[in-house]
């Protein structure tokens, strides 16, 4: 598909699986991320919420089991929050229609809050 492309083309652009960050430990994972930082490029996070474990958040469309927990997430968004580099970040796939009691959308909303929470602005 098109992405699959944009990645082959070598743009930049790094997709990261929840199954690879859970096969190879969060801190390889974010010792990964912070080499490939730079500030030559601005940063453009797109952060799936279906990547975490579909036991916190029933609202998605495409539930998986054996994803991330939310603690896991909240600490690669607050070290992503450490980069001076980030030009913005999105939350995608929540679906409120297929919610239990809005879990996904306050999994999302506190994510994103915790993000903004540590982000180092001078």
């Amino acid at each position: 598909d098109g992405y699959e492309m944009l990645i082959k083309n070598e743009n930049n652009i790094h997709l990261y699986k929840a199954t690879e960050v859970l096969e190879n430990g969060l801190f390889r994972f974010l010792e990964e991320i912070n080499t490939k930082n730079n500030d030559k490029y601005r940063l453009y996070i797109s952060f799936d919420i279906d990547s975490l474990d579909a036991s916190y958040v029933p609202g998605t469309g495409t539930p998986e089991t054996c994803g991330l927990t939310p603690s896991i997430v909240r600490k690669i968004l607050m070290c992503l929050g450490n980069f001076s580099n980030i030009a913005c970040i999105d939350l995608v796939e929540v679906a409120p229609p297929l919610d239990i009691n809005d879990i996904t959308s306050w999994a999302g909303v506190k994510l994103l809050y915790e993000f903004f929470g540590s982000l180092d602005i001078h």
